[in-house]
């Protein structure tokens, strides 16, 4: 979508810098032939540049009841280049945009194969400026988008003991690598703060967190998007009872514990920052109780509720 959006932008502000390889229509009277001839020199020259050959071939369509047949004499690779392309319905305004994109991608593909070494190459060789030429667009095609990284400082709440809740805050740092525009690994770093008042006195607990997570995202690099995952931690937790009265005593305990959590929300990208709101819900284990005396006890485990912000930055996009 975002190369038809391309094409639409560049029919009303530029024109092509080569001609446009002909177009022959054969049974297709919903189809514009020279819309497409437009459309395609715009793709291809986004494509290869004004470095294409002078005269490019003609590209015969060949409309069925579902599909069109596009084929093309390639002098770049030196063969026919033949692909069967769903039909677009007859009343969508998109559709020589579309039948355009389809003979574009049908040459990229094909110079794919000059990438591969000459031994087993199915095409015949190309002469040498025009392989120049589309070497490095075949190249950026062919490879696997760079991993980058993302930094992200955060601050949450967390509601515990959801039959007896109480609040927590959580600063934390997150360290990202992103392996492709939909999905990140990441690390969690986090200390949480949890202070629960009663009449005779106050249980506080102190909660260090490292965990090891996987986000997918929704969006990409747009400026909106949507991210959903998962994070396991393990925790060092130390609660204590503080008494306010003398005749009042209390207890304390300290372990080791882990949580599990799930997590997801909506997010901007502002150049280089992001900005994200998340909702999160998780359970810990093994249950952690302090008290002081007479009053109900605390617990440090079970299923918790809570919301986070984070601010962000990221490498920026080569």
């Amino acid at each position: 979508m975002a190369t038809v959006a391309t094409l639409a932008l560049c029919s009303a502000h530029a024109h092509p810098a080569t001609p446009a390889p002909g177009v022959e229509l054969a049974d297709c009277s919903d189809l514009d032939a020279r819309e497409i001839e437009r459309l395609l020199a715009l793709e291809l020259d986004a494509l290869t540049g004004p470095t294409r050959p002078a005269q490019p071939p003609p590209v015969r369509l060949t409309c069925h009841d579902a599909s069109v047949r596009v084929s093309v004499d390639d002098p770049v690779t030196g063969k026919t280049l033949a692909r069967d392309v769903p039909a677009p319905a007859s009343d969508d305004p998109m559709r020589d945009r579309i039948v355009a994109l389809a003979v574009s991608e049908l040459f990229l593909s094909s110079w794919l194969e000059l990438l591969l070494p000459p031994e087993t190459r199915r095409v015949a060789p190309a002469p040498a400026p025009q392989v120049v030429a589309v070497g490095p667009t075949a190249r950026r095609a062919a490879q696997p988008p760079p991993t980058r990284w993302e930094l992200e400082l955060r601050g949450s709440a967390r509601w515990r003991s959801l039959d007896d809740p109480y609040l927590g805050y959580q600063p934390s740092l997150q360290a990202a690598l992103v392996l492709a525009d939909w999905i990140r690994l990441f690390m969690a770093a986090g200390l949480e703060l949890d202070r629960v008042r009663r009449e005779r006195g106050e249980v506080r607990s102190r909660a260090s967190g490292l965990g090891m997570g996987w986000q997918l995202r929704a969006g990409g690099n747009r400026t909106l998007f949507w991210d959903v995952g998962a994070l396991l931690s393990g925790v060092v937790v130390q609660t204590r009872g503080r008494s306010s009265r003398a005749d009042t005593t209390e207890s304390s305990v300290s372990g080791l514990a882990w949580e599990s959590a799930l997590l997801g929300g909506p997010g901007l990208h502002l150049g280089r920052m992001t900005l994200r709101l998340e909702a999160l819900g998780g359970i810990s284990r093994p249950r952690l109780v302090a008290r002081v005396a007479g009053e109900a006890p605390v617990r440090w485990d079970g299923l918790w509720l809570g919301a986070a912000i984070g601010i962000g930055v990221r490498e920026p996009i080569p």
